[in-house]
């Protein structure tokens, strides 16, 4: 489906009563309420007098000239609010216009703007039945509070993954020396460790996570052959973890390796590391064959990257 994403105009204003209407969550089987049912103080906070404050910010998806979603933030005091200063999102769209990626598109957009302004977080909150939340996730909010209906979600907007560069090889080292031991490894940058010290010869790619420009995770990709790769070096702090930041990595270096033309990923692992192993085989990888020399690895695992 062909659709733009812009920014609202001030004449469009009227039409948030409308969608903050249909991001009213409602279970199978239950009967929507009334249109007036937005005149309430606690739906009032996300629309009235919309855009004569600083963080009013709002971004429509536009189909055949006709607005079809609207994603907009403000710093209010609504069910998501977890601090001041720090906007909470509001998103909606028309029933006929979901499942086409129109609504991780606005999520996106909006994410960017926010990060573009110097804001370090924004929050949102959703019922745990809503099938946005698996959105939200994969968009970079993870949970921060919950109650029995309701997730409270945070997005750090400090959160960038970048292309190694050799600037950041001190950074690397320092992260790698820290983080390996979370899982009872040990850096041995002289030793069975020293291709960090020239990665642009030992990786096809390789990438780092940072948050305040400090690295928190890393992810690489390794050529074992023309139509095969590897999957190599993915950390990622233990304090961070559950956030989704693992998925990011894990993304980031699949979409590289599919852009490149391979047709498999392998990958080795301990069977100690459970979180690591049960993100791969949630993302497609399978149990293959030991395809390398590896003394400590006790998990083997390939993705057919040609698989959608």
């Amino acid at each position: 489906m062909n659709y733009k994403i812009r920014k609202i105009r001030e004449n469009e204003y009227k039409l948030l009563d409308d969608f903050i209407y249909e991001a009213i969550f409602i279970l199978e089987g239950e009967t929507l309420p009334p249109k007036s049912i937005i005149n309430q103080p606690d739906l009032q906070v996300y629309i009235k007098d919309f855009g004569k404050e600083k963080d009013d910010m709002c971004f429509v998806a536009e189909v055949e000239g006709e607005v079809v979603g609207a994603v907009w933030v403000r710093d209010m005091q609504d069910y998501g609010h977890i601090a001041d200063g720090v906007p909470s999102f509001a998103i909606s769209l028309y029933k006929e216009y979901r499942n086409y990626g129109i609504g991780t598109a606005m999520m996106k957009t909006m994410l960017a703007e926010l990060k573009n302004r110097g804001y370090e977080k924004a929050s949102l909150a959703v019922q745990k039945a809503n099938y946005a939340v698996k959105m939200y996730k994969k968009v970079g909010f993870y949970v921060i509070d919950e109650n029995d209906e309701e997730y409270i979600m945070v997005c750090d907007l400090k959160i960038d993954i970048v292309k190694y560069d050799d600037k950041y090889f001190a950074k690397l080292v320092e992260f790698l020396e820290k983080c390996l031991p979370e899982s009872g490894r040990a850096l041995d940058i002289d030793g069975r460790h020293s291709f960090y010290k020239d990665i642009e010869n030992n990786f096809k790619g390789f990438w780092c996570m940072l948050h305040n420009e400090e690295i928190i995770g890393a992810v690489a990709v390794h050529q074992l052959s023309e139509k095969n790769c590897e999957l190599k070096s993915l950390y990622l702090f233990e304090k961070y973890h559950g956030r989704g930041y693992g998925r990011k990595l894990l993304d980031t270096a699949i979409d590289f390796a599919k852009n490149y033309g391979y047709e498999k990923m392998y990958l080795d692992s301990l069977s100690t590391s459970t979180r690591a192993v049960a993100l791969y085989r949630k993302n497609g990888f399978v149990d293959t064959e030991k395809y390398n020399d590896s003394v400590r690895s006790d998990v083997f695992m390939v993705l057919d990257l040609k698989v959608e």
